[in-house]
């Protein structure tokens, strides 16, 4: 019958309430501030316009009808594209049983910035453009058309002096690099990604997740893939769920779809996921000038350039007493 589910759609149904339980947990959280702010990278076409709306059908209970699916040479050209809480409101949610859950988070859902791709490039325009993203100077709205217009007449680096401050707000926390399963790894696009990051210190513990956009090829040749976008985003060791084959809703995958909840509930749990608390530890006591003066003091002594000058003192003494001792 077209309404009995196959044994994996039994097995992943179960995963799944469990999943999202686990993502309205961890979107429940007290300690959490603010939103994270995703960025959406990758080539044009390789499904990150899908992933947006493959999200928002799955949190509200949208059918499939009403998905408007992005392509390549339709998707947004900006960079900045943001979808503020995955672009969900409260009136969006259609689903009974999803109105009061996602409801209670919504505040807390990620913003998602849909990086339009500009093909496999490594360039310095392409470079600054990113590199204000992820530090959030580029305000949500900006044209990205106009802003290269701008690097073509007064030349790269003038975005250092147009753009305003870094806004926190603004700023990327996780990256997720969207690849196709049917395309080649666009090698030059990961360069520049990687060589972006690796400019500041304070962004080398940025999180980076690898998705793969549903595609009918082998299993070898996915899983061949796989390893080397894990090796190329530096996670080869560490997989896990930082790689997550993607399904999006489309002609031939209609709604409800057990696979895309469970890409959408995986993708979000890791998102949501809690960091570890820094303890700052306790502030030391006040010090006193006596005390001051006795920890100078022992520092003195405890050093190298210290026990030089007292034993040079202690072979002068010897040798002024041994002259004494002759001249008497």
């Amino acid at each position: 019958m077209e309404n009995e589910m196959d044994s994996d759609d039994y097995n992943l149904h179960d995963e799944n309430v469990q999943l999202f339980e686990t993502v309205v947990r961890y979107s429940s959280l007290a300690t959490r501030k603010q939103p994270e702010t995703l960025l959406l990278f990758g080539l044009s076409g390789s499904g990150k316009t899908s992933i947006v709306n493959t999200i928002f059908n799955e949190l509200t209970g949208i059918p499939d009808s009403a998905l408007q699916a992005g392509s390549g040479s339709t998707q947004s050209k900006t960079l900045d594209f943001k979808y503020v809480n995955c672009g969900i409101l409260q009136e969006n949610i259609i689903d009974f049983d999803l109105q009061s859950k996602i409801g209670a988070i919504i505040g807390n859902l990620p913003n998602i910035i849909d990086c339009a791709g500009k093909g496999n490039v490594n360039d310095e325009q392409a470079k600054e453009i990113l590199r204000h993203t992820l530090t959030g100077r580029i305000p949500p709205g900006t044209s990205i058309a106009a802003l290269e217009e701008l690097q073509n007449k007064k030349g790269v680096g003038c975005l250092n002096v147009v753009l305003p401050p870094c806004n926190p707000e603004w700023a990327v926390t996780k990256i997720i690099f969207v690849q196709s399963a049917a395309d080649s790894i666009p090698e030059q696009l990961l360069d520049m990604l990687h060589d972006v990051l690796s400019e500041h210190d304070d962004q080398a513990g940025r999180d980076q997740y690898g998705s793969y956009q549903d595609a009918t090829i082998t299993v070898q040749d996915f899983q061949d893939k796989k390893d080397k976008l894990a090796t190329a985003l530096g996670i080869k060791n560490n997989v896990g769920d930082n790689c997550i084959p993607w399904a999006s809703y489309c002609d031939t995958v209609r709604m409800p779809s057990p696979k895309v909840q469970n890409s959408v509930l995986k993708l979000l749990r890791q998102i949501q996921c809690p960091k570890p608390v820094e303890h700052t530890g306790v502030p030391l006591p006040r010090i006193t000038l006596l005390q001051s003066w006795r920890l100078n003091l022992n520092a003195f002594f405890t050093t190298s350039s210290c026990r030089t000058y007292v034993l040079i003192f202690v072979i002068c003494t010897l040798v002024a007493a041994f002259l004494w001792l002759i001249a008497q």
